[in-house]
């Protein structure tokens, strides 16, 4: 049996599709208000789980946020 770690080597590490704002913050490493500050301006959009106070943000929705902002 090998001690090696059983992600070594892996190049895609991904993210959860849903992310809370903090690990949104966290996946872009930027600060939680500016994540706030993406959502009000529309750069990103929250989506609302039931009970209405929850929201998480799509990990797709992160990727092309990256994309845009290196143009």
């Amino acid at each position: 049996m090998s001690n090696t770690p059983r992600d070594e080597g892996r190049t895609d590490v991904r993210a959860p599709e849903l992310l809370t704002k903090q690990q949104a913050a966290e996946y872009l490493q930027v600060s939680l208000p500016t994540i706030n500050n993406y959502l009000r301006r529309g750069l990103l959009r929250a989506y609302k789980l039931p009970g209405g106070r929850l929201v998480r943000i799509k990990r797709e929705d992160l990727l092309a946020l990256l994309e845009e902002m290196s143009r």
